[in-house]
């Protein structure tokens, strides 16, 4: 996952925060008698008037009708909400720094079943008061009538219109919602499209004839096996790999591939790691312009431009020619580098020693 799908993800969660100064719901009563309107608006740890006094007029109203007096300090959902806004809040953030595209799925269970709680809630809450009516200290009864709220939407209750709809802090809720979904379907997209191009019919036999035959040569060593872009994870900075346009390996002389998210952190991995023998170790990079296919480094030409976002930051792409990398640097406003250009980069703007 890269650090843009984090920050927004982070900013999501976050966002729940705005609940606890901003009224989730509101129902508004309009009248002729009323020209400047009456309501209520229910936060995530109380019940007010929209306007100072509406609570205690719309009580005054209701006992006409023989509706139960609103008492918002009885209402225990008042006292529940606030703690469970706040674990889907530390939830996102803690799913949001794990960066684990197939975990992304439970913050959005979590929430819409929170969401469909509280509009269930809120549903049996009118009913109650809308239906359990004392018809003995009722001044006003008409056989049949209810006075139910809408669950959302306008209603008609005798000469007054009822309508229902989220507050700004609900809509902030959604719009937190919606963010974290387009984030977590976007990944899964790039998952699935990874997944099909690994699973070609006419490739699979040709890929494995090609397994077969560098096996028996005794080449397996210096060959990588395709990425599974969207569980792999990187080697060096532990992220899973996600952007077929990025993804790199390193082939130890022994035959051990390691997978990384970038070719930042291939290089990073290799100045880290100067300790070790690295003789016979090779590096594979995907070019954007040929994604999810793993090239030897001397078949591709490597441009570092701060316009381009690769999943670290470091602004590096591998293309599969010279024209393909001529023009995407002259369009970022990059250069061109080779691999020792590339580690000095690295080891300087990471502060490798």
């Amino acid at each position: 996952m890269s650090k843009t799908s984090r920050a927004i993800l982070l900013v999501a969660a976050l966002m729940l925060s705005a609940t606890y100064f901003l009224p989730l719901w509101q129902i508004q009563l309009k009248a002729p008698q009323y020209p400047e309107g009456l309501g209520i608006q229910i936060w995530i740890n109380k019940m007010t008037g929209i306007n100072e006094g509406d609570l205690n007029k719309i009580n005054n109203l209701n006992h006409y009708i023989g509706m139960k007096t609103i008492q918002p300090d009885s209402i225990k959902e008042l006292q529940i909400m606030p703690w469970v806004m706040r674990g889907v809040m530390i939830l996102g953030i803690a799913l949001a720094l794990v960066a684990r595209p197939r975990y992304l799925w439970i913050w959005l269970a979590v929430f819409a079943v929170v969401a469909i709680a509280g509009l269930v809630d809120y549903y049996i809450w009118g009913y109650d008061y809308g239906h359990n009516l004392d018809q003995a200290k009722a001044i006003i009864k008409v056989p049949g009538m209810s006075y139910q709220p809408p669950l959302i939407g306008s209603k008609k209750l005798l000469n007054f219109t009822a309508i229902s709809l989220p507050g700004s802090g609900g809509v902030v809720a959604m719009v937190s919602f919606l963010i974290w979904a387009a984030v977590t379907w976007r990944l899964w997209r790039q998952r699935v499209n990874s997944d099909r191009r690994q699973s070609k019919p006419v490739l699979a036999p040709i890929a494995a004839a090609t397994l077969l035959t560098l096996t028996l040569l005794g080449c397996t060593g210096s060959q990588p096996r395709p990425i599974n872009y969207g569980s792999d994870e990187c080697a060096y900075c532990k992220m899973t790999i996600v952007e077929p346009g990025y993804g790199s390996a390193l082939m130890t002389a022994k035959g051990r591939q390691l997978n990384f998210d970038s070719i930042e952190c291939l290089v990073a991995y290799r100045l880290k790691n100067q300790t070790q023998d690295q003789n016979g170790w090779t590096n594979w990079v995907s070019a954007v312009d040929a994604p999810g296919t793993l090239y030897s480094q001397d078949k591709v030409h490597l441009v570092h431009s701060g316009e381009i976002r690769s999943p670290m930051g470091a602004g590096l792409a591998a293309f599969t020619s010279t024209e393909a990398a001529d023009a995407a640097s002259s369009e970022a406003h990059g250069r061109r580098l080779d691999w020792t250009d590339l580690e000095s980069l690295i080891r300087q703007e990471w502060s490798i020693e």
